[in-house]
């Protein structure tokens, strides 16, 4: 495993930092984490945004790739969502997470959720992506391109599923 920069941000930035992404919907663990803050003041901090009158986007709980990637379907998802961050990122999300990007990619994703409501989506959140993230830049996660159909998908090591290519099963069996 590669040597990752946990945090960073450093000084008055991790407040503007933490602030962000607890108006964006992250939870306090992923802010804690990201930040490099104790849980207890980014409780502190939410706390303070929400008697000032903010409004906080759902904080849902952090979860690895274990409880993320759990089929087929959800494994394309993922990978819609992961190729759209690491264009958006380049080389840097694999050093750190890119909150700009990854906020991009995320409502690029709702985007597209939207306009294919045909096909049942899975509610993946900001600290879904967020995790998936971090997997990616840990180096416990990459894109790789299938040998049968020449396409990118994203793959953890800690995925629940055995599927490989999520685009080309079904053409395989």
């Amino acid at each position: 495993m590669k040597n990752t920069q946990r945090h960073v941000v450093d000084g008055l930035d991790r407040w503007a930092v933490a602030h962000e992404m607890a108006l964006s919907g992250y939870s306090k663990a992923a802010t804690a984490l990201h930040t490099g803050f104790h849980p207890e003041e980014c409780r502190c901090i939410f706390g303070r945004l929400k008697r000032q009158g903010y409004l906080l986007g759902q904080q849902g709980r952090l979860r690895g790739s274990l409880m993320i990637v759990r089929n087929r379907e959800r494994k394309i998802q993922i990978s819609l969502l992961m190729l759209i961050y690491c264009t958006l990122g380049g080389q840097r999300v694999y050093e750190s997470i890119q909150l700009s990007d990854l906020g991009k990619a995320f409502l690029q994703y709702r985007k597209m959720q939207k306009t294919y409501s045909m096909h049942h989506w899975d509610d993946l959140d900001i600290n879904d992506a967020w995790s998936l993230a971090r997997e990616l830049r840990d180096g416990e996660a990459f894109i790789k391109t299938c040998r049968s159909c020449d396409l990118p998908n994203f793959t953890s090591l800690h995925q629940y599923t055995s599927v490989d290519c999520p685009f080309c099963l079904p053409y395989t069996e």
